[in-house]
């Protein structure tokens, strides 16, 4: 008898988490819809005002992201509404823009599951508007541009053959400067820069100009601090820090203005390197190793180990071989047209 009712009970149980997974399936298939108000703008109607466009969108048949939302409106609703993206991985910086009243990226910005409040989405504020969510990044590309980002040195006779050495300590200094993808999240949530744009670089761009600052390979340090000592580059900063809240990669600009400032200042120096940048790599020269260069006329290979030249007809060509290195140098350098098995 007890065991008649232990097994009842279990089926009332079953049935009752049968019942639950059903009613929890029918709640999950009911559509979840989202309001999204995007900005809308269209060059070719100059003479209408900017408006705010609402559309709604099923969460359960589209992707976490407000970009998933934005590419489903695109495709399915509005194919005239227009906005920048590519990586979809918080990458390449293409989608910036303004979500709910904070600049980020709209690939890695999850939708709010709050379905009574819209999501509202607007072009990067304060820079001319190409159409809709597109902004105008000339300026911005330019500013960039003006601190020559590229590793410069004084005697570049050599630019480009080999390497130039940087010791572990050195290389650390550059974390959190070199993974700025140029969003420009952080320069256009700047009040400074909104008043100075045209002539201060913003958060952005000078992070950048101190992550070729301080990179001990760089040998113009001091024409580059001199490029900013006007009263605008870089003292138009006043540390409101709306840069390093809104940064989507967890940066801080407002840092590296700071040493910048310090730098100008005359407070701290960028200091020795910890290693002989002139004291190039040499990979090709390597003794230690038998390296193999490879002619793309012929199947030639030339054994710089031992001197010795072969000819390889064989498909799979170089078999046979316990040490094999496979180089692009074999697309510079001088084959004999000849080989003897040796």
């Amino acid at each position: 008898m007890a065991s008649e009712m232990l097994l009842q009970r279990a089926c009332r149980g079953l049935a009752l988490q049968a019942r639950g997974i059903h009613v929890s399936a029918a709640a999950s298939s009911a559509a979840r819809t989202k309001k999204f108000q995007i900005y809308r703008w269209n060059p070719d109607k100059p003479n209408e005002k900017p408006t705010m466009q609402e559309y709604a969108v099923d969460l359960n048949k589209c992707g976490p992201m407000v970009l998933d939302a934005l590419i489903k409106i695109k495709n399915e609703v509005d194919p005239t509404l227009t906005f920048r993206r590519s990586c979809r991985e918080g990458i390449c910086g293409s989608c910036s823009m303004n979500i709910g009243g904070v600049n980020t990226l709209a690939c890695i910005t999850k939708i709010d599951d709050n379905l009574s409040k819209p999501a509202k989405v607007y072009p990067l504020p304060h820079m001319y508007v190409v159409k809709d969510l597109v902004p105008d990044m000339n300026n911005f590309y330019e500013q960039y541009r003006s601190i020559q980002p590229w590793l410069q040195r004084k005697d570049e006779s050599r630019k480009g053959s080999q390497q130039y050495l940087q010791s572990v300590e050195d290389r650390q200094k550059l974390d959190g400067l070199y993974e700025c993808i140029l969003c420009a999240c952080c320069s256009t949530s700047c009040p400074s820069y909104w008043w100075n744009g045209n002539k201060y670089l913003g958060p952005a761009v000078l992070m950048q100009a101190y992550r070729w600052i301080i990179d001990s390979r760089d040998e113009v340090t001091a024409e580059r601090l001199d490029r900013l000592k006007d009263p605008f580059s870089v003292y138009r900063c006043h540390t409101i820090m709306n840069c390093t809240r809104t940064c989507p990669k967890g940066l801080n600009p407002g840092k590296a203005i700071a040493e910048i400032k310090k730098l100008l200042a005359g407070i701290s120096t960028k200091g020795t390197p910890g290693m002989d940048t002139t004291a190039l790599q040499r990979h090709a020269h390597r003794k230690a190793e038998t390296l193999i260069l490879l002619c793309a006329v012929g199947r030639h290979a030339f054994d710089k180990g031992t001197g010795n030249a072969c000819l390889k007809k064989t498909k799979d060509g170089l078999s046979g071989y316990s040490k094999c290195y496979c180089n692009d140098l074999a697309r510079t350098r001088t084959f004999p047209k000849k080989c003897s098995k040796q």
